[in-house]
């Protein structure tokens, strides 16, 4: 929690918010490889645990493919982390749009 009060911190400008998130990323990386966490790591850990999506969220990406829709997940930050999880719970190579 150390970096959501800068970058709520309406005082800070918007390139002081951006070298604190690159600070935020380029420290997550170094922990991830500090660590040694792999995407096989978070892949394991994703199916030991209970991760879920709400019940129709597979319903409604057909339903937005169907419609030609785009759906964009934004994140902040961990997305390799996000799409293993989506990848894992909904099979996301059969959904261009997202």
């Amino acid at each position: 929690m150390k970096y959501h009060p800068m970058e709520t911190d309406p005082k800070l400008s918007a390139e002081e918010k951006i070298l604190k998130i690159e600070e935020w990323y380029c420290k997550q990386e170094e922990n991830f490889i500090k660590e040694q966490i792999t995407r096989k790591t978070v892949q394991d850990c994703i199916a030991h645990s209970n991760f879920g999506l709400r019940n129709d969220f597979p319903k409604f990406l057909k339903l937005a493919k169907k419609h030609n829709l785009n759906f964009l997940v934004v994140t902040g930050g961990f997305s390799d982390v996000t799409a293993t999880i989506l990848n894992t719970l909904v099979k996301v190579e059969e959904y261009e749009n997202l």
